[in-house]
């Protein structure tokens, strides 16, 4: 791991604003579609790809998230959230995907009401889309310097 590697770099920068996050090249890997003029609006799951799309999401979510098609395995909804808008790369395209896939198939403590399941599972992101980093990303660079010096003189 070089000290400031592209790999190491990548953990550091991050947009303040998840809204930001706007590339098309996974909307383009998942659906096939690669006319996608507005942004905003995405084709049908069941024509991504013949349908494979669907499948390559939901590897893509549960290896990602940590969650399974129908749980979020305990983990917090604006944490799984904030992870497919960043593997996803795209914003609009996450809030899609959570909307038409996930939200749909997410059960809550087993529990089949769909009034209780909706409401802890709807897309929560809209409400404060800044992420929850206190520091920047100087300062995170900064940090990574001096954890990566430590290292190089525990190692001397």
């Amino acid at each position: 791991d070089t000290f400031l590697s592209s790999f190491a770099l990548r953990k550091l920068v991050y947009f303040d604003d998840l809204r930001e996050y706007a590339a098309m090249h996974e909307v383009y890997r998942l659906t096939g579609h690669s006319d996608l003029s507005n942004h905003s609006s995405f084709p049908a799951p069941s024509l991504w790809r013949q349908s494979q799309g669907i499948e390559m999401f939901w590897e893509l979510y549960t290896r990602e998230t940590g969650c399974s098609r129908d749980s979020l395995n305990d983990h917090d909804i604006f944490a799984v959230q904030r992870k497919l808008v960043r593997v996803l790369c795209n914003y609009n395209f996450a809030k899609f995907c959570w909307k038409s896939l996930v939200q749909p198939q997410l059960r809550v403590n087993a529990d089949d009401d769909v009034t209780m399941r909706h409401v802890t599972s709807h897309w929560v992101l809209d409400k404060d889309p800044k992420i929850k980093i206190s520091t920047g990303v100087i300062e995170r660079l900064l940090m990574h310097v001096d954890q990566m010096s430590k290292l190089n003189l525990e190692k001397q």
